[in-house]
């Protein structure tokens, strides 16, 4: 009770100044183009739930990977094993990391062993230039696996003339270093590589980290209409994985290898209607020892292949704007824990939005998909939004989720007492129901989101009492999930204090009366404050502070306190960074502590 007292005082003193989005220009937020729908939308006219997180606020943030960057979002939730990237779930809304779908520029990137691998992605933060954050049921849009949520990174596509590059340090033997460079050949044909590197010796035993990474992207124009894109890249990643998956008493000393690698070819074509078309291919590589020494015991070793087409096209006529799509995707593994297994997907998708209206807009469509081993799905769902005058809106919005099970749900043996997974397991459905309100002014921005997903046949991993030493993989029915969503924001242009952020979450999911132990259903963040400062003491130094409240359900409250400081001149800068400044002792997930406090530094240059 103190604890929320303490946190209540805190989000107080910050709720005079608060930016969702911050940037210095609300207008050029509202310009921004996202995709909630089958079609981009300016963000100013979107009925979702969405949250955009732009470079220019991502440069600000104490954050060098991904995962830092959600973590500072509010309604999601990262359970970090260890820090700079190492393994994280993602979870929005109180969903699982299975339920939450990872797209790059529109492509979908889940994982089909498990959503644990989701982020293994060669992304750098210097690759991105926004995030956008669906929260609520995403079926509809990109399909299965959307359940409580999707994330879509849009990558920079400046191809001008440039080179950038990175070195940090810092605690724990931290050092990583990143170079990008770009141009433009005489053909108009546009480049852009990326190279990343990554290692750390650890805040404590066996949570060391060593990774690499790379993209390169091109552009090339089909006449004045139409252009062919490709996209490809590589990761690799070596870390302890201490109790990731077994408890202290168990004494192993796990770690894990990955390797990613992805290709995609994309044509957009404008000339008689919108068409998008990707052609994608994922590669993913996981070898995972109990003991980290041995090569031949306690090894389990996967390989998991996706391949996928999809097609959009939209065309603006005179009764609004209509939608039609497909997607064609096959999901393989071959594993010494999972045996061998292949499943195809085919969706269909159709999607309308009626005619500019002065007080209403609204979207209708659905998601019809065929897989193999479920037969026929269908996830419809509907968006609607009231304009109550210039400033002031309310949203509304209800969709169907569905999401089969993963390879690990279905199959995962290791021929000890670990872990068992259950081929007779039912996929997820849910339907979402949830209605807001959203005020807009030039400078202030205030939204509030309430929620229900009403879920079945959730899939779980469950034991019959404490002391059992196997989970099992079950379907739990009849469980509802509510929460509301609350965000303020206040941004000034010419000030000492520039931007400002407050943001609440609560949720809540009904408890069943059960003699099972659950391990993830139950697992979530009841209580969640974001809160961020920016202060510019000059036109070139400025520093922001991000204040975090978490309450979860599982684990004591946490205040953590992260601060970063930047200088940027026209062709250089440097920064200092220091995560929790409160010194604060938690967990994001079981077993696995979170670092005390964390000091990094870097220098940037750019040409």
């Amino acid at each position: 009770m103190h604890t929320m007292k303490r946190s209540v005082l805190i989000f107080a003193l910050f709720a005079t100044l608060h930016a969702q989005s911050q940037m210095a220009d609300t207008v050029q937020l509202d310009e921004i183009l996202v995709q909630d729908n089958r079609y981009p939308v300016k963000f100013a006219e979107t009925m979702r739930a969405i949250t955009v997180i732009t470079a220019k606020e991502i440069a600000s943030m104490p954050a060098l990977t991904v995962q830092d960057i959600l973590s500072y979002s509010a309604s999601v939730d990262i359970r970090q094993r260890g820090v700079n990237g190492g393994q994280a779930d993602i979870s929005i809304r109180g969903g699982s990391f299975d339920q939450c779908l990872l797209l790059i520029d529109g492509v979908k990137f889940s994982d089909p062993q498990t959503g644990h691998h989701m982020m293994n992605i060669p992304v750098l933060v210097q690759d991105i230039e926004r995030i956008e954050i669906l929260r609520g049921s995403a079926s509809r849009i990109f399909g299965q696996n959307g359940f409580s949520g999707a994330i879509n990174i849009i990558t920079k596509k400046d191809f001008k003339k440039k080179l950038s590059a990175e070195l940090s340090g810092g605690h724990y033997a931290y050092r990583s270093g990143h170079i990008a460079l770009s141009g433009v050949s005489k053909k108009k044909w546009g480049h852009r590589i990326s190279l990343g590197h990554t290692a750390t010796d650890g805040y404590t035993d066996n949570l060391d980290l060593n990774s690499f990474q790379g993209l390169y992207q091109s552009s090339m124009p089909l006449g004045k209409e139409s252009q062919l894109r490709f996209m490809a890249g590589m990761q690799q990643k070596a870390f302890g994985a201490q109790y990731f998956y077994t408890p202290p008493a168990a004494k192993f000393r796990e770690y894990e290898k990955t390797l990613a690698a992805f290709g995609t070819l994309s044509g957009q074509f404008t000339r008689l209607a919108n068409l998008t078309v990707n052609l994608n291919w994922r590669r993913h590589e996981d070898e995972f020892r109990l003991w980290r020494d041995s090569t031949h015991k306690g090894v389990n070793n996967h390989v998991s292949y996706v391949y996928s087409l999809d097609a959009n096209l939209f065309k603006q006529w005179k009764y609004g704007v209509s939608s039609l799509g497909i997607d064609l995707r096959s999901e393989q593994i071959l594993s010494t824990a999972l045996d061998t297994h292949q499943r195809n997907i085919s969706a269909f998708f159709i999607e309308h939005r009626l005619p500019k209206h002065k007080v209403f807009s609204a979207v209708i469509g659905t998601n019809i998909s065929f897989i193999s081993g479920y037969g026929w799905v269908a996830y419809p769902g509907a968006d609607l939004g009231i304009r109550l005058s210039a400033l002031l809106r309310l949203k509304f919005s209800v969709g169907r989720s569905f999401r089969v099970p993963t390879f690990t749900d279905l199959y995962y043996k290791d021929g000890g007492p670990s872990s068992l997974g259950n081929p007779n397991l039912k996929p997820e459905e849910a339907w979402t129901y949830e209605g807001g309100l959203a005020l807009v002014m030039q400078n202030f921005r205030a939204s509030a989101t309430g929620f229900v997903r009403d879920a079945s046949s959730l899939i779980d991993w469950q034991k019959t009492n404490p002391t059992d030493l196997t989970w099992m993989a079950v379907n739990v029915e009849g469980i509802t999930t509510k929460g509301i969503e609350t965000d303020l924001s206040y941004t000034l242009k010419k000030a000492l204090i520039s931007q400002v952020r407050l943001a609440y979450t609560y949720m809540e999911t009904d408890q069943i009366e059960t003699s099972q132990v659950s391990r993830y259903v139950y697992d979530y963040l009841k209580h969640q404050v974001v809160s961020s400062i920016q202060i510019n003491y000059t036109k070139q130094l400025s520093q922001t502070f991000y204040y975090r409240f978490m309450e979860r359900v599982s684990y004591p409250a946490a205040h953590v306190l992260d601060t970063r400081l930047n200088f940027q001149s026209t062709t250089w800068g440097a920064w200092l960074q220091w995560e929790n400044l409160t010194q604060t002792s938690y967990y994001q997930l079981r077993n696995v502590p979170m670092p005390k406090t964390w000091v990094r530094m870097g220098i940037s240059l750019r040409l």
